[in-house]
């Protein structure tokens, strides 16, 4: 299975190159490496932004060359990012050279593919291409996801964090900040386990792992020595990983005891 696969759908190209014949060339051997893959050309810049600009259907990637009469390929790029600040874009060129590579990288090309002789560069540069729109496409699929939790989420009192699958935090509403003692900004992307050590061996970590193993909601109630504090958990998987719910019960618990 191909990396865009996992989000499935065909995999729209934009194609911009001024030679026209070399450009429906390449899109032709990029349809027939990958099945997924639809390639629509333009022969300028100043047409590939229309393309992008009047497409019915979102571009998933752009490939385009360097050298080009009224706009060149970092021009075109830069005048792209305006609009799609996350679309990949692949800088196809003959002009190879370490200068243009590394001007391309630093203009923010997600990748640098020189023109060759011979059918494997279309085996290479569609790979590439299916690689980044799959980490595309899962990119604004996490998002899509993170977007329907806040919205979910906002107005309850419960802490509630999201882990992926890796259980790297993705998600950490208002409350769960507090608690934690942590903003979202500096949890995403942590792994739980690293950001609080203090949870090793607790049935914060064994009842955690259980519903990823299990794939299975568990619900239980556990002490938080950093805080001094009870709470009840509960954790849900989803396709995504796991999604957690915390609640302080100390009062509950101290009511409980007195009685």
């Amino acid at each position: 299975m191909s990396s865009s696969d996992d989000v499935r759908g065909p995999v729209r190209v934009l194609h911009v190159d001024d030679e026209p014949g070399f450009c429906e060339l390449v899109g032709l051997f990029l349809e027939r490496e990958h099945d997924a893959i639809d390639v629509a050309t333009a022969t300028s810049a100043e047409a590939g932004l229309e393309r992008l600009d009047a497409a019915d259907e979102p571009v998933d990637c752009v490939v385009s060359d360097y050298d080009m009469p009224g706009m060149n390929g970092l021009d075109f790029l830069e005048r792209v990012r305006e609009s799609n600040p996350d679309l990949p874009f692949v800088l196809f060129t003959g002009r190879g050279s370490e200068e243009i590579a590394s001007e391309a990288i630093t203009a923010g090309v997600n990748e640098y593919v020189e023109k060759r002789h011979g059918t494997e560069q279309y085996a290479l540069l569609a790979d590439r291409i299916d690689h980044l729109v799959g980490e595309y496409r899962a990119e604004r699929e996490l998002e899509a996801t993170n977007e329907r939790l806040r919205k979910l989420y906002s107005g309850i009192t419960d802490a509630v964090f999201a882990l992926d699958t890796e259980r790297r935090f993705t998600y950490v509403n208002g409350r769960a900040e507090e608690l934690l003692g942590q903003s979202e900004e500096e949890l995403v992307g942590g792994v739980v386990e690293e950001e609080f050590s203090v949870l090793a061996d607790t049935k914060f970590e064994t009842e955690g792992k259980r519903a990823y193993r299990e794939n299975e909601p568990v619900e239980f109630e556990e002490y938080y020595p950093p805080r001094g504090a009870w709470h009840r958990v509960r954790a849900v998987p989803t396709d995504d990983g796991l999604t957690v719910h915390l609640s302080d019960v100390t009062q509950r618990r101290a009511r409980e005891r007195a009685v």
